[in-house]
């Protein structure tokens, strides 16, 4: 079984800032915890079979993984997924 390195680009990591402050303000400390570590899970889980999720609709290059309210959208290299953004699912 292949093993991806997973890497979070600089967007991707500016998102997570925005969904973490964004939760914190709205939601209950527990909550934004619980919705940031499925994130986190969901994320460390792309190491492996990274091609099983679907292509996002933004581009055939680009898959997504949707976890909670929000996509995980990242690109599968030869040994690297790159996160490029993490966006709510209505967006």
């Amino acid at each position: 079984m292949k093993l991806y390195r997973v890497a979070i680009s600089p967007r991707a990591r500016k998102d997570l800032d925005s969904i973490t402050h964004y939760l914190c303000a709205e939601a209950t400390a527990e909550s934004a915890a619980r919705v940031l570590e499925a994130i986190e899970h969901a994320v460390l889980n792309l190491c492996v079979f990274p091609d099983r999720y679907p292509a996002s609709r933004e581009s055939d290059q680009l898959r997504q993984v949707v976890c909670k309210n929000y996509r995980i959208l990242f690109r599968v290299g030869r040994s690297t997924v790159t996160v490029v953004a993490v966006v709510h699912a209505a967006q």
